[in-house]
């Protein structure tokens, strides 16, 4: 049994570097606030799962994971 799912998720991300001796001041702050996450929850019997999940637009990433249940 496969089960998709997707959302929306919020990200306010601030960073800022002061200036050193050999470095300059550096400002990071994520560009999109909003983004989206969509994904799959596989069910290999009823106690082992493969879950798939991309979030896209404020952020990239990918995460595979397993879920075992004892």
């Amino acid at each position: 049994i496969v089960t998709p799912y997707g959302g929306v998720n919020y990200l306010h991300s601030r960073m800022k570097i002061q200036k050193g001796p050999e470095t300059p001041s550096i400002t990071y702050k994520n560009e999109e606030a909003f983004g989206y996450f969509y994904g799959g929850t596989l069910a290999l019997g009823p106690k082992l799962f493969i879950n798939f999940e991309r979030r896209v637009r404020n952020e990239f990433a990918y995460t595979l994971s397993t879920v075992a249940v004892f």
